[in-house]
């Protein structure tokens, strides 16, 4: 008998993120294996309209959750009773993870708080380069305000959290499942900070303050007087005064967020970690360590996820992750070449993998209590090197090259992993400089002729795709230089534990994954099937798919800005 299932029956859980990649296949694995669930409550927040239509709780988890992919399993399965069997089990409530009370009404905490005896938060922001009040209300004070609902329950639930295995930050040595300290940054366990006691409340109220004067300054009657000016410069700008008002607003809100970006990556790598999503989500553990008491609580660590390996189907996927963000553009060449070391780890985890630790780490936690931590992950015991990972995609678009508006196949390079310098060098000088030129001339031109026209349009066009890149260069090539080591002895020694038949049924073994067939036969077909649209049961399938001798050599005339 299953231990996991046989846990989960009967019980009610309300689930966060429930919008997102990891929660819809987490709710779709529990209907499948546990059909006697009791109840899922997902908080979900109301959305602006779509065509005339209020986009309420129930109207997203209808289209966005369970109209989701990841349900054509359970559809099959159930015929046209799917809809009425997931609602009979599956409940929308209005919510936001960013407000007191969760943002609920009186009736619904009530009723959560009656009823609710597993609670599993997969909410977040996971935009590297965040705002950072966005990041501090959802990955840092999110879970607290969880926390806060939890001991209000009538019944003291399972508190399991969703956090991210780089909230070990620079750290160069093995990071082991363990809490994070509570009084201590990344930058003082390397022993290079101050050796003052670290208050991860205190910096969040400085770190809020900051940002509620970056809002004020932004009113300021110099400033909306330097938006206007900037909004004058600019040519064709004959327009009502509402929309003018509506531009400068616009105006005031960049000015905002790219100051609220900056801030964020200066505050966190000052403390010793990458970026506002990886600080902010460990001020988000550190909080839960402090005030979890003697709640039974999880807090689970992914690495990288990507697509499922085999649940509920091969390769599927919600919308670009971490790496898709280089293989996509890569495979239209748009991406020739990337800083990093060759030999570094990129610590791919499937989806269904994460999905599978989740729920098994309940049984157990429920059992024994206390606060426990497990790392999803891949690295240490099933490597996949960087140099791996370009060459598999290379051989794999090689093959199938996706292919331009004329048919013609686009054609993909080997990287040399130059530093982030040199990069940022060579795209400048190949690129960015000369398109801005070019640019400049072409504003200069009259704007009669319609090839002007079109290939003003064009450079802007590969000039933004450019600007990507070097975008993409300081986000991520921190991942794909260094090498980090996350520990997996809990979550070997959890699966260890498991019965024959929850071990099949729950299985996140990542002995199992061949990257090569992974990358290869599973991921890259489904990014194309799910998000690219040039697989299979697509109009342009053919167009995306067709293959290459692997003696061929693309067409020289390859266009790179177009896909």
């Amino acid at each position: 008998m299953s231990e996991i299932a046989e846990f989960l029956r009967g019980k009610t859980l309300l689930i966060t993120g429930a919008t997102g990649f990891l929660a819809k296949g987490m709710v779709e694995k529990i209907l499948r294996e546990v059909p006697d669930i009791g109840r899922i409550y997902l908080l979900i927040r109301s959305k602006g309209q779509v065509n005339g239509v209020a986009q309420a709780p129930e109207y997203r988890l209808e289209r966005e959750v369970l109209g989701s992919s990841v349900f054509s399993r359970l559809r099959e399965l159930h015929g046209p009773e799917f809809l009425g069997f997931a609602k009979r089990r599956v409940v929308a409530l209005e919510g936001d993870l960013t407000q007191d009370h969760l943002g609920l009404g009186p009736k619904d905490y009530l009723r959560l708080t009656s009823e609710v005896q597993v609670i599993i938060n997969s909410a977040a922001t996971v935009i590297f380069d965040e705002q950072l009040d966005n990041a501090i209300e959802l990955n840092s004070l999110g879970p607290r305000r969880l926390l806060e609902m939890a001991w209000a329950c009538r019944q003291r639930p399972l508190f399991l959290h969703v956090s991210t295995a780089y909230v070990s930050g620079q750290l160069r040595k093995a990071f082991a499942e363990k809490p994070l300290p509570v009084d201590r940054t990344i930058k003082q366990l390397m022993g290079r900070g101050d050796n003052e006691p670290f208050d991860p409340e205190r910096a969040i109220r400085e770190m809020l303050k900051v940002c509620h004067e970056l809002y004020e300054a932004s009113r300021q009657p110099q400033r909306l007087k330097a938006f206007r000016r900037m909004l004058a410069r600019r040519k064709g700008n004959e327009q009502s005064r509402g929309a003018k008002d509506r531009q400068i607003e616009n105006l005031r809100l960049r000015w905002i967020r790219n100051r609220l970006v900056r801030e964020g990556m200066r505050r966190a790598r000052l403390m010793g970690w990458h970026d506002s999503y990886t600080l902010t989500k460990a001020l988000g553990e550190q909080l839960i360590a402090r005030n979890c008491g003697d709640l039974a609580t999880v807090i689970i660590r992914p690495s990288i996820i990507e697509s499922s390996l085999s649940e509920p189907e091969p390769g599927w996927l919600d919308g670009l992750k971490v790496a898709d963000g280089m293989i996509a553009p890569f495979s239209k060449g748009r991406l020739p070449d990337f800083p990093g070391n060759p030999r570094t780890i990129i610590d791919l985890i499937p989806v269904d993998f994460v999905i599978n630790a989740t729920l098994a780490a309940l049984p157990r936690a429920a059992r024994e209590g206390g606060l426990r931590v497990y790392h999803v992950a891949s690295g240490v015991q099933n490597p996949l090197r960087l140099k791996t990972l370009v060459d598999l995609c290379h051989n794999y678009f090689k093959r199938f090259p996706m292919r331009g508006r004329q048919g013609e196949p686009l054609r993909t390079g080997r990287w040399t992993y130059p530093s982030p310098w040199l990069f940022r060098r060579w795209v400048w000088l190949r690129y960015q400089f000369p398109l801005g030129r070019l640019q400049w001339l072409l504003e200069c031109s009259p704007r009669l002729f319609g090839a002007i026209h079109r290939l003003k349009r064009r450079v802007a066009l590969l000039r933004a795709i450019y600007d990507r890149a070097v975008y993409y260069s300081r986000i991520y090539s921190t991942y794909t230089r260094f090498n980090f080591e996350f520990l997996t002895d809990n979550t070997t020694e959890l699966f260890g534990s498991l019965s024959p038949e929850d071990r099949e049924a729950f299985n996140f073994n990542v002995q199992r994954i061949q990257w090569r067939e992974y990358i290869q036969e599973v991921h890259i077909p489904g990014l194309k099937r799910h998000v690219l649209f040039t697989g299979s049961g697509s109009p342009t399938a053919d167009r995306g798919s067709r293959p290459m001798p692997e003696d061929a050599t693309p067409s020289k005339n390859v266009s790179t800005g177009r896909g």
